[in-house]
């Protein structure tokens, strides 16, 4: 009983293809849930009621059904009924994951003492955060322009 090890040599180009398309599919849909996930947590959060009520919905529904069931939706049904056509994998991949992020980051922003958030607010630490996002963009941005 030999195991023919020419097979796999001969079909490891299309394996290593797949692999890099898995692997671009769960990165694409886990950076979209995670944009996602932290929207949406910051609805739960903070959000004013209907936007909570909303954000708790979406997750309560995502998080309740199977992954298969919202892959066949977002391929199948939403194309029927919105005339959307979009890779049902990596949307039901980033709607999933949005939905787990959002309630694990809502757990850890209403984790954080009252008197921290005030004293952040208090040394500006919020325009501090949003200034440097803004710095790196800005340089990454001009990078880009670079190599383009």
């Amino acid at each position: 009983m030999n195991f023919d090890w020419s097979a796999i040599w001969a079909a490891l180009p299309d394996l290593m293809d797949g692999v890099r398309l898995t692997v671009f599919i769960a990165l694409v849909g886990l950076v979209g849930g995670f944009v996602v996930g932290m929207i949406a947590s910051m609805f739960r959060a903070y959000g004013p009621k209907a936007m909570n009520m909303l954000a708790q919905i979406d997750i309560e529904l995502i998080r309740g059904t199977p992954i298969v069931v919202q892959v066949m939706f977002l391929y199948f049904a939403l194309p029927l009924l919105a005339h959307i056509r979009i890779d049902g994998l990596t949307a039901a991949i980033t709607v999933n994951s949005g939905a787990y992020l959002a309630e694990v980051v809502r757990g850890a922003l209403l984790s954080i003492p009252k008197g921290l958030t005030e004293a952040g607010l208090a040394v500006a630490v919020i325009y501090l955060i949003l200034t440097g996002a803004m710095t790196l963009a800005l340089r990454l941005v001009e990078e880009r322009m670079k190599i383009l």
